[in-house]
C-alpha cells in the first residue's frame, strides 16, 4: 500500500482571529500519522497569515514559487522562512521530508510522493533544499525563481557551528522532530569540501545555463539582506 501524502492545507487569513494573533510565532508544525506504515512526519510550514488558493486567485496575485538551493550552512532555511512571511505562502523544508526521527532516511519513493502532493496542492510555495533525488526537475521547471546561495567556506562553517550551539540537544525548526542537532566529521567534511567540489560547481553552472532568466546567485549575507530589503 502506497503512502498517502499528508493534507497540505493552507489556513485562510480570515478563518480565525486566533490565527491572526498567532502570526508572530515562528511557524506551525503539522503532524501526520499513517496507521498502516506507522510513520510520523513533522512538517514545518511557515504560513504567516496563509492565504487560500481561492483568495489568491480572486485577488489576482502573482504566483510565487521559489526554490532555494545552496551550500550547507548558507542559510537556506532561514531565507525560506523570511520569504514565506513576506509572500504569505507555505514553506516546505526538504530536510523535514528526507529525515525521520533519529536521523533515519526516508524511502525515496515516499519522499517524491510527499513533495509531489505539496506541489499539486499549492499555487504558491517556497521549498528549500538541494536533494536532486526529490522531484528536482519538476521543482526547477515550476519555480518562478531559483535562489542559489554560494557563501564562502568560513561563513558556512561559522553558521553551522553557531546552529549547533544554539540547538544542541534539540531539533531545529527546519528538520524532522527527533533529529537533535549534531556535528560529526562527515558533515564537517561535507561543509568544507565534499558539498562544494568540482561536481557541485558544475551542477550550479548547468543550472545557470538552463535557467538564466530566473536564477539568482548570492555569494554573501549582505547580498541576501539587500535582496530582502528591496522586495516589494
Amino acid at each position: 500500500q502506497s503512502l498517502a501524502p499528508p493534507p497540505f492545507l493552507c489556513i485562510p487569513a480570515n478563518r480565525s482571529l486566533a490565527w491572526e494573533a498567532a502570526t508572530p510565532v515562528m511557524g506551525s508544525i503539522l503532524g501526520y500519522y499513517h496507521s498502516s506504515t506507522r510513520i510520523s512526519i513533522r512538517f514545518c510550514f511557515h504560513a504567516w497569515k496563509s492565504i487560500s488558493t481561492d483568495q489568491n486567485r480572486k485577488e489576482g496575485s502573482m504566483e510565487q514559487k521559489i526554490a532555494i538551493l545552496g551550500y550547507s550552512g548558507s542559510g537556506k532555511s532561514t531565507l525560506a522562512q523570511k520569504l514565506g512571511k513576506k509572500h504569505h505562502c507555505d514553506v516546505l523544508h526538504l530536510d523535514c521530508v528526507h529525515w525521520l526521527s533519529g536521523w533515519q532516511e526516508r524511502n525515496t519513493a515516499e519522499e517524491n510522493e510527499i513533495v509531489a502532493e505539496f506541489l499539486d496542492t499549492h499555487r504558491n510555495w517556497i521549498i528549500d533544499g538541494n536533494y536532486k533525488s526529490i522531484c528536482f526537475e519538476r521543482r526547477m521547471e515550476e519555480a518562478s525563481q531559483i535562489i542559489l546561495l554560494k557563501f564562502p567556506i568560513h561563513i558556512c562553517l561559522y553558521r553551522v557551528l553557531k546552529r549547533y550551539l544554539t540547538n544542541r540537544g534539540q531539533s531545529r525548526q527546519s528538520i524532522a522532530e527527533g533529529c537533535n542537532e549534531k556535528i560529526d566529521s562527515e558533515f564537517l567534511w561535507w561543509v568544507i569540501h565534499a558539498g562544494r567540489d568540482k561536481k557541485h560547481k558544475k551542477w550550479h553552472q548547468n543550472l545557470l545555463e538552463k535557467y538564466p532568466q530566473k536564477i539568482e546567485i548570492f555569494k554573501n549575507p549582505k547580498s541576501v539582506k539587500n535582496f530582502l530589503e528591496n522586495l516589494k
